[in-house]
């Protein structure tokens, strides 16, 4: 099954430590809609990638901010 690149939301974060990470998948993993996510610790911008067919944008930036953490669109 092919991905449409419009289900693929892609952001920079500040998670920084893979306690960051684990705290970020405790909120992620218990949304429904969200198919699977990753967060890039090599990249400069942490960012996370985040594949789903019923959330958007600002879904997704509200829900990484209140697991603590900022979240930006890129574009």
């Amino acid at each position: 099954m092919s991905i449409n690149p419009e289900h693929i939301f892609i952001f920079k974060t500040n998670v920084q430590t893979e306690l960051d990470r684990i705290l970020l998948h405790r909120t992620l993993h218990e949304v429904e809609g969200i198919e699977s996510w990753t967060v890039d610790m090599k990249d400069i911008d942490r960012v996370l990638r985040v594949i789903s067919y019923s959330l958007c944008t600002d879904n997704i930036i509200h829900l990484v901010n209140s697991a603590g953490f900022q979240c930006a669109e890129l574009l």
